[in-house]
């Protein structure tokens, strides 16, 4: 199996993706001065994004550095 190459476009915070759709986030960590990435959703009543794979209490992240959308892979 080959795996293309897939390049992501990172977005500003600017532009914001579209409400409740999975994208890539990269935030900043202000306990430890790190930078992260994690999979999360953008939410307009949340003013934010939000932690897509937290299932009881969602993480609001309000420190949002770029977002992607996720890319495709192209299997041959």
């Amino acid at each position: 199996m080959i795996i293309d190459i897939s390049i992501i476009k990172w977005n500003d915070m600017e532009t914001l993706p579209e409400e409740h759709k999975p994208v890539l986030l990269l935030w900043f960590d202000d306990k430890y001065n790190e930078v992260h990435g994690s999979s999360a959703m953008y939410d307009k009543d949340d003013r934010g994004f939000i932690d897509s794979d937290a299932f009881d209490i969602p993480r609001v992240f309000d420190n949002a550095l770029a977002w992607a959308e996720y890319p495709q892979l192209v299997l041959f």
